[in-house]
């Protein structure tokens, strides 16, 4: 009985050294590099992190690989990233990565301060665009329309 005692104690004990590692592979791209250059520009020595993976760094085609050891298929993970001077684009997806996913993970950075600055332009173009459309609207009212609705109508284009 000692003997099968001792092989299942040995066999239990090196369990951990045969777990199973998962590999969660991704690539990292500047984002809309493709539209304003013509050629996707790949962000190499960017450095990718998650709980319970050893980091990694990406290579000269922007891939990482992130292989995480004792935790089951299907597991949800934050994923960082860190390159200087750079910011994800995509953060959202960062968030909540299921790290047996078939698919590579990719993430797109871009400048620091351009994300803010496109988002400022996208919104500015479309405050733009309601008040034209608000001062149409009040243009083709009759002179004789109450006060009261132009009144709405610029509260309403406001308050968006």
């Amino acid at each position: 009985m000692k003997p099968y005692y001792a092989t299942g104690m040995l066999l239990f004990l090196s369990l951990p050294i045969f777990s199973q590692q998962i590999a969660l592979k991704g690539r990292v791209l500047v984002h809309n590099s493709k539209y304003e250059t013509g050629n996707t520009q790949y962000v190499k020595d960017a450095f990718v992190t998650a709980p319970f993976a050893k980091p990694a760094n990406t290579d000269n085609a922007g891939v990482f690989a992130l292989k995480f050891v004792g935790m089951d298929a299907g597991t949800s993970v934050k994923l960082q990233f860190e390159k200087e001077g750079l910011e994800v684009v995509n953060e959202r997806d960062l968030q909540d990565v299921v790290i047996s996913q078939e698919l590579p993970l990719r993430v797109f950075v871009a400048e620091k301060g351009k994300l803010a600055k496109a988002q400022t332009e996208l919104y500015n173009i479309s405050i733009k665009t309601l008040h034209k459309k608000r001062d149409e609207i009040i243009a083709q009212t009759p002179i004789y329309a109450s006060k009261t609705m132009v009144t709405k109508l610029q509260i309403g284009m406001v308050l968006v």
